[in-house]
């Protein structure tokens, strides 16, 4: 009695069924087997014992059940006939197990309204065999992301936000194909009115002498520097840009009544706040003279 030798591994994945899966999923069944050929005994074996063989040890095929998490395995044949001279060899397939893909996703925070400037990603986490697929949803559209090697991956929101959302997990798996027994977390961006910029305005409704119509009006700005601020003095609008937060800005009066308006201010995050905060600048009336006159006698 000799052992015949399988000469090569591609000739035993060759001659294996299709139903043979090089990942498979660990709790999964799965059949492995060659053509027959008469006068053979067939040996198969486990190499690290990931699994165990339920049925057909000594035919030509045999079923294994994979029942050891994320484990790496062969399985491996030997075949034996009468009468034939040969060396011994060993065919194997390398198996890898998989639990299935756990996929988790956190990152919530709380950000201002507008805010425009890069912010923390939303990670998800995976676990499995790469590559991986998953999909999520921000609350208003899905997406697919699929194919990626890393079993951590960053979606990062469009900027300006502009709107609460909520991203949530929709599926995920391993590239065993072993659907995830639950997707984990959320994300939730928040946006807080309160965040941003805030002013203070510091000069207070004036009446000016027409023989000096100049005045510095003064506001205190509290957030992150620096900020664009856009104002209005009468039918002008304009802005200009501090990298200080207390701002003076100069104005030449020329018109009897004046209205000074803050209208927007934006600061280095993008974030904005709309004060419509606003003071009168008037110019004081001239005296009435009259002349004296002598009554005619």
């Amino acid at each position: 009695m000799k052992t015949i030798l399988l000469t090569s591994l591609l000739f035993f994945i060759y001659t294996l069924s299709t139903t043979a899966q090089v990942k498979v999923c660990t709790g999964s069944s799965k059949t492995y087997w060659i053509d027959p050929i008469d006068s053979l005994v067939y040996e198969w074996s486990l190499k690290n014992a990931c699994g165990k063989i339920t049925s057909g040890q000594g035919s030509n095929k045999i079923t294994v059940l994979w029942n050891k998490e994320s484990c790496s395995d062969s399985v491996m044949l030997k075949v034996i006939g009468q009468n034939i001279c040969n060396s011994e060899q060993q065919a194997f397939l390398h198996v890898q197990t998989s639990t299935g893909s756990t996929a988790s996703i956190s990152g919530s925070q709380t950000v201002c309204m507008h805010h425009s400037k890069a912010i923390n990603p939303i990670v998800v986490k995976l676990t499995g065999i790469a590559p991986f697929t998953f999909s999520y949803s921000d609350g208003k559209k899905d997406s697919l992301i699929s194919n990626i090697s890393q079993k951590s991956f960053e979606i990062h929101p469009k900027l300006p936000i502009l709107e609460a959302s909520t991203y949530r997990l929709k599926q995920a798996h391993d590239s065993a194909n072993c659907s995830p027994a639950s997707l984990q977390g959320e994300a939730v961006l928040k946006i807080d009115p309160e965040m941003g910029p805030h002013l203070q305005l510091l000069t207070r409704d004036t009446i000016l002498c027409p023989t000096d119509p100049h005045i510095a009006l003064k506001m205190n700005i509290s957030g992150s520097a620096p900020f664009t601020v856009r104002y209005q003095m009468g039918a002008k609008e304009d802005s200009i840009q501090s990298d200080k937060n207390m701002l003076s800005l100069p104005f030449e009066v020329l018109q009897a009544h004046n209205l000074f308006q803050i209208s927007c201010i934006q600061d280095q995050n993008g974030c904005i706040c709309q004060p419509q905060q606003s003071i009168s600048i008037d110019l004081e009336a001239p005296l009435l003279h009259q002349s004296i006159n002598r009554k005619k006698e």
